[in-house]
């Protein structure tokens, strides 16, 4: 967290990322602000938080900046969030001031005071007005335009009677030259050319040599040359001094690209040309309303030919709100996808009025269009919303697994299950106090899934009564009869719920084409199917069945290597409708009640850890790197049984991991993608494809743990996490590789090599030498091989 003791005025942004989870984050609005007040010598502060804790932590941590005077900055995404801390700042602090600023300020300014706490609403003119209310200790609050205090009740009239202008404001100090956002944050963040206050009706413009400035010192005190910077204007097009500003970027040519967003009915081929020679790579293109399909081919050609000279990155955007005919948005649609030109990613949908932060009712667009788009695009169209859809999915397989890709240091839970329809305003302020503010709440229920589901709104009303910030809700319903779940994902993400297959594990027939299934091992008979798998897998270096791989097992936690397991961190826990806080989901044992603190909770658990690992003496035993040591077992599992399994199969682990890496990799490697499960082979310290297994194997591999070696349609490749890469080997190094990964000895792997290949003392030597040196240079190795 930043601090400065000398601040008269903190800000706040809380930043809702492309997954809807929040950081507290620079925003560009307040950088300039911020640089602006430090010119006229007032120091100010700003909280910055990348790991937010729950609610009340993030709260504590605003207040205790030190600051009277705390300015958050709201757009639609974050209005929600903002409004919950700002009312309980000043719950926590009445005689703190808390003013809003920002679009979404502006945007609701009529009834903020109404609805929320919020001391002041400045819709213009941000910097001087706050310099002025700070000089004048906000006697000025009621007299200064563009600023609305609580008992101002004109405030309506004064927002309603704007009338769009462009003021100029060109001598604004930069955030970045001052050192108030860090220099490297301008290709995250970019610089403003125009500025859109008071809802879209006042523009602030800055004067091209004051953008040039701020861009000659990014250039300068700035590593970066790949990543793009955005000259942030909602139209750069509708800039006055665009000729001039085009003429200084042509002749400065910066070694970064730049980026802009235009419209498209400004578009030009003489404005076209201009742009990219003043080193605009990066051009967002926005249709909002109905297009001349000649005219926009003709644009897109020009286009694909000045890519064809330099490359650009293009992207269109198409506001649904413009369209009420379907059939218009289908044509334009058609017309770029045709066109074969080069898209920076997949075209996207705006329609504001879906975001379900904003106060606004919510209006979805047309079932038609809908539909439509949906269909055009599949699963991946940024209809949904930002975030793709397999993260969000990915969220719930962690509810489900217990197998988490990010740890959780703060103990507060991010992944609730809730075994009720609803939950009421003081249940949910107790839950405030054990989650996380990035969480996501997953209702389970018995039913049948409505395409009309009141639950999403009921729970949004009693989370925003109580004070509870909702990143993401689930609604999953079990459906007996057909043996699945039906997974709704945030009431926004698709117009029909997901279908995840389910069943027990000894019953399991599943197709190998089905994306999505859950594997439970409720009873002996399906604990011994599953051991069947794990033994096959090690006995023959390949998966049983081939829908093993896109499987998911209930607690997969269980049967992962030491240190797996987070039960004692609370990262997930269930609620059943006793309220009893459940950590596992198929363990009955609770750790405490709604209301406990979470504190106790976390307590309780690393008591109830740390006492069943020193009555099974964990930490003599021979398997205790390879388990998992879990405590929260199954009814019909004893302990006993549970340690004799882990003792005798100290490859299960091996297993699990191997099954879930080949799992992500068929999801997002070309090589795997299109790969049946049953052309891979398995590679491991267990066995062995292309060296004899009869060769007696090591104590440990020359290989660190996260390797993994796959033989794809038998090609052989190396896959290594932690960078992403993947190696393809020649048979010959094949075998190499799989002697190092079993740690047998140079001496044994020489003699090998000698029979095989027919090879001399010295080339067996050097090709060991070879492998070894060229694992090394991959950072692949943990201990010296020669």
């Amino acid at each position: 967290m930043q601090k400065w003791v000398k601040s008269q005025i903190a800000f706040v942004y809380m930043n809702v990322k492309a997954n809807r989870f929040l950081e507290a984050d620079y925003q560009l609005d307040l950088g300039y602000i911020r640089a602006f007040l430090r010119k006229n010598d007032i120091g100010s502060v700003q909280y910055i938080q990348d790991e937010l804790l729950s609610l009340m932590e993030v709260v504590d941590e605003i207040i205790s900046l030190g600051n009277e005077n705390i300015v958050f900055y709201v757009d639609d995404r974050n209005f929600r969030i903002s409004r919950i801390i700002s009312d309980e700042v000043k719950k926590m602090e009445k005689s703190f001031r808390v003013v809003w600023i920002g679009p979404a300020a502006a945007k609701h300014a009529n009834i903020l005071f109404e609805e929320t706490l919020i001391d002041i609403v400045i819709t213009e003119n941000y910097e001087r007005n706050i310099l002025k209310l700070l000089e004048e200790n906000f006697e000025l609050r009621y007299s200064l335009p563009g600023v609305y205090a609580r008992s101002d009740q004109s405030i309506g009239a004064k927002v309603a009677d704007r009338k769009e202008e462009i003021s100029e404001n060109g001598n604004l100090p930069s955030p970045y030259i001052h050192r108030i956002i860090p220099v490297e944050k301008a290709f995250d963040l970019g610089i403003f050319v125009i500025r859109d206050e008071a809802e879209g009706t006042r523009k602030v413009m800055r004067m091209p040599d004051s953008i040039m400035e701020e861009l000659d010192f990014i250039s300068v005190n700035s590593d970066a040359q790949d990543r793009r910077l955005m000259l942030r204007a909602e139209n750069l097009l509708c800039y006055p001094c665009l000729d001039e500003l085009l003429s200084l970027l042509t002749k400065r040519a910066y070694r970064f690209p730049l980026a802009c967003r235009i419209a498209f009915f400004n578009l030009t081929e003489d404005i076209l040309n201009r742009l990219v020679c003043a080193g605009m790579k990066h051009m967002e293109i926005t249709i909002n309303g109905p297009a001349n399909l000649e005219r926009l081919n003709n644009r897109i050609q020009i286009l694909k030919e000045l890519s064809a000279e330099s490359p650009l990155k293009i992207s269109f955007q198409i506001d649904v709100n413009g369209f009420k005919d379907k059939k218009v948005a289908e044509d334009i649609v058609k017309t770029i996808l045709d066109s074969n030109i080069p898209l920076a990613g997949s075209i996207r949908f705006l329609n504001r009025s879906i975001e379900e932060n904003a106060v606004t009712e919510k209006k979805p667009i047309s079932g038609a269009l809908e539909s439509f788009m949906v269909g055009l695009h599949g699963n991946d169209s940024d209809l949904r919303g930002p975030e793709s859809e397999q993260l969000l999915i990915d969220r719930y397989m962690s509810y489900i697994t217990g197998i988490y890709r990010k740890e959780n240091p703060n103990g507060y839970a991010k992944l609730i299950g809730i075994a009720k329809p609803c939950l009421n305003k003081d249940e949910m302020s107790e839950l405030s106090e054990l989650v996380s503010v990035n969480n996501t709440f997953i209702f389970e229920n018995d039913g049948v899934v409505k395409r009309e589901n009141g639950t999403f709104d009921r729970i949004i009303d009693q989370a925003g009564k109580a004070g509870l910030y909702l990143s993401h809700i689930y609604n999953a319903v079990h459906d007996g009869k057909r043996n699945c779940i039906h997974l709704q994902l945030d009431d926004y993400c698709r117009s029909e719920p997901l279908t995840i297959k389910q069943g027990f594990y000894r019953d399991a027939d599943f197709d190998d084409a089905e994306e999505f299934r859950v594997l439970e091992i409720g009873c002996e008979e399906d604990l011994e199917a599953f051991l069947a798998d794990v033994d096959y897998f090690i006995n023959t270096g390949t998966f049983a069945k081939g829908y093993l791989v896109q499987s998911y097992i209930t607690d997969s936690c269980r049967w992962m290597g030491a240190f797996q397991c987070q039960m004692h961190k609370l990262q997930r826990f269930r609620l059943n409708r006793e309220n009893e806080i459940i950590p596992c989901r198929s363990c009955k044992t609770k750790i405490g009640s709604l209301g406990d603190m979470q504190f106790d909770l976390l307590q309780k658990s690393c008591v109830l850890v740390e006492q069943e690992i020193r009555n099974r003496n964990c930490a003599s035993c021979e398997v205790s790197d390879e388990c998992s040591k879990c405590v929260m077992l199954p009814e019909f599992m004893s302990v006993d049984q549970y340690c004799r399994i882990r003792r005798e199969r100290p490859y299960i682990s091996c297993y699990m991991n191997t099954m879930n890496t080949l799992r992500d990799l068929k999801r997002h490697s070309q090589l795997f993608k299109n790969t049946s499960v049953k052309d891979i082979k398995i590679s491991n310290k267990y066995f062995s494809h292309y060296l004899p297994n009869s060769i007696p194997g090591g104590e440990r591999s020359c290989f660190d743990d996260s390797i993994y070696m796959f033989s794809v349609r038998d090609v052989p490749v190396i896959f290594h996490p932690a960078s992403g890469k993947i190696l393809k080997m020649s048979a010959h190094l094949a075998e190499i590789t799989e002697a190092m990964i079993k740690g047998i000895t140079v001496e044994n792997l020489k003699i090998h090599l000698m029979k095989k290949f027919g090879l001399g003392h010295e080339a067996a030597v050097k090709s060991i030498e070879q492998a070894a040196e060229l694992f090394t240079q991959a950072g692949l190795l943990r201990k010296a091989v020669i």
